[in-house]
């Protein structure tokens, strides 16, 4: 029984570059920015929590997930 990667909820895959908003939804930083610069409003597309700056953070737990993935399709 395999676990699947943590996935992005806008491309839908798993993620590159994780990051994580300040309300805790995690996404692909090449998403959430594009998400951002298409919208007039900076909020998170999950919750719809709105924010006054652009921000996020790297998430390295995500980020880790994606590597052991990539190493067990590589194997």
């Amino acid at each position: 029984n395999k676990q699947q990667p943590p996935r992005c909820s806008i491309c839908q895959d798993a993620f590159t570059e994780p990051v994580s908003t300040p309300c805790g939804h995690n996404y692909c930083k090449s998403c959430i920015t594009g998400y951002w610069d298409s919208s007039d409003l900076t909020q998170c597309p999950l919750c719809l929590f709105y924010f006054r700056h652009l921000h996020f953070q790297n998430n390295r737990k995500h980020n880790n997930g994606v590597c052991k993935s990539l190493g067990t399709l590589q194997s």
